[in-house]
């Protein structure tokens, strides 16, 4: 699969063109599919192979979104080989929309938004995902509360009473899953989040990394879903 963000140019980008040339050495005359993040997936013909590609579109597709949309808002992992991981597989599993949170114990504040796109964009060809996720970059957990109701928010603190992820049979439509930095929510941050009527997720016994949760919850949520 290649991107594209619009197919009327007939033309590849510089990367996705050498990509096309260098690494799956595309003739003249060879079929390939292309998306554009936004649902729609095309049938093309290469007419030029070289350091631009063009094409001709011979099929178009529309693709229906996933029926229930998964939104999670987390403090990314410190290191870059595990947000790279963590991103990666939350695409696979058709996460909707990421938000990247900041929160008092974040231990990664600067983000690289065109490092992470192409992880995404690499994440969606590999799974055939034709849906690029909403990223939305540093939200506070104030601008989380003012703006969502419906708040499953996953953290360790022994002394608040949790439900178990098994028990949400059916997750509220337009909710906001929450998942905290390795050094966890504050207290202050729990005691906002429990004022606005958040529930309190429990992921087992085992306490995991920020990346794990994230993907433990994507991967339950996508059971419950389907």
């Amino acid at each position: 699969m290649f991107y594209t963000t619009n197919s009327k140019t007939g033309l590849l980008s510089s990367e996705e063109s050498r990509h096309c040339t260098k690494v799956l050495r595309k003739n003249v005359g060879d079929s390939i599919e292309l998306f554009d993040g936004m649902g729609t997936s095309y049938i093309a013909i290469l007419t030029k192979v070289g350091k631009e590609c063009t094409y001709q579109i011979e099929k178009t597709e529309r693709h229906k979104s996933p029926y229930k949309p998964v939104h999670i808002a987390i403090a990314p992992p410190k290191k870059a080989a595990r947000m790279d991981f963590m991103i990666e597989k939350l695409v696979e599993l058709g996460i909707q929309k990421l938000t990247f949170l900041s929160t008092q114990h974040s231990e990664r504040s600067r983000l690289n938004p065109e490092r992470i796109k192409k992880q995404v964009i690499s994440a969606c060809k590999q799974s055939k995902q034709y849906y690029l996720p909403e990223i939305d970059y540093n939200t506070s957990l104030k601008q989380i509360i003012e703006s969502y109701t419906n708040l499953y928010t996953c953290h360790c603190n022994p002394n608040i009473t949790k439900t178990s992820i098994q028990e949400i049979k059916t997750p509220a439509l337009n909710a906001i899953w929450l998942i905290g930095p390795e050094g966890d929510f504050s207290i202050q941050e729990l005691e906002m989040l429990k004022e606005s009527k958040a529930t309190f997720i429990d992921l087992g016994e085992q306490r995991l990394r920020t990346e794990t949760a994230a993907i433990y919850v994507m991967s339950a949520l996508k059971y419950l879903t389907d």
